[in-house]
Order: C-alpha cells, then sequence, then structure tokens
C-alpha cells in the first residue's frame, strides 16, 4: 500500500513538471508571454499570464477570476547572475506582502525578509550553508526580531536510506 501512494506521488509530480515550459525553452524560443485559457463548457476565460525577461525569468505572474478581475499577481525583479531579489505579491490590485532575497558570494541565499503592505517587516529567514553549499540550517524570525523556528539540514550519502530517513 505504501508503495501505491509513491507511485501515485510521482506520477502526480511528473504530470505537473511534463506541462511546466522549463527556463533553457522559454529562452531558446524567445518567449516573452505565455497565457492560459480555459474552457468550461461552453465558457471560456482567460486564467492568468506569465511575461518573461530575455533570461527566461518570469518577471509578472497574473491569475484571475473567472469574472476576469485579477486573483493574484507577482511581480519580481533579478539581479545579474539571474537570482530573484525582489517579489511583490498582489491580491487583486493590491500589494499584500513584499520579499526581499539576499545572496552571498556563492550565489547562495542568506536572507529572505518579508514586508507587509505598509512596508513593515513581518518575518526574516536566515540560512546557513557548509563548504559544500549544502544548506545545513534555516532560522526564522517575526519582524520583531524573535526566533520562532529553527531548521536544521542534514545529508546522508552512500547507502540507500531507510524509510524513516
Amino acid at each position: 500500500m505504501k508503495n501505491m501512494y509513491r507511485l501515485l506521488i510521482a506520477l502526480v509530480c511528473l504530470s505537473v513538471f511534463a506541462t511546466a515550459q522549463g527556463k533553457k525553452t522559454i529562452r531558446k524560443f524567445s518567449i516573452k508571454k505565455e497565457t492560459e485559457t480555459v474552457t468550461e463548457g461552453a465558457t471560456t476565460y482567460k486564467d492568468g499570464y506569465v511575461i518573461y525577461n530575455n533570461n527566461g525569468n518570469p518577471i509578472e505572474e497574473v491569475k484571475y477570476n473567472k469574472d476576469g478581475t485579477i486573483k493574484k499577481k507577482v511581480i519580481s525583479k533579478y539581479d545579474k547572475n539571474n537570482k530573484v531579489i525582489e517579489e511583490q505579491h498582489y491580491e487583486g490590485n493590491k500589494l499584500i506582502k513584499k520579499k526581499i532575497f539576499v545572496y552571498n558570494a556563492f550565489e547562495e541565499k542568506t536572507e529572505e525578509l518579508t514586508y507587509d503592505a505598509a512596508n513593515q517587516l513581518v518575518k526574516k529567514e536566515l540560512y546557513k550553508y557548509d563548504k559544500k553549499g549544502l544548506k545545513i540550517e534555516k532560522k526564522i524570525f517575526d519582524g520583531l526580531g524573535n526566533l520562532h523556528e529553527t531548521h536544521i539540514y542534514t545529508y546522508q550519502t552512500g547507502a540507500k536510506p531507510t524509510a524513516d530517513e
């Protein structure tokens, strides 16, 4: 039974990834905009769109309600290394949060800062890496600097992991 669930999860994940366009494909065909429409019975409506920059990075993603109003929108900015450095998240046309991403010299994300619509810091995530570049720790703080969670990452190489690992 456990294997059946694993197979089902693998098939769902594969189907999701198989339909998504990769960054290489976006660049190869110089795609600037991808639009999705949905047909339900006799009704067809625009579900959303994605606008890409020259490097194949999504710079604007919009999802619509069935009535044509904007449901969600994300606007992204990138640095010269194609790392996302800012995201603005909207519900409708109202800004609800902004995220700022900070990277170290090895292009590893070291900070993720989340601000509310009033530009007040509401969450701060700090990341640490080992000498191999593997993420080993993530700490999550609230906007006042209080530590809420610490995540520790460990890795096993070589032998197959057991079901409990």
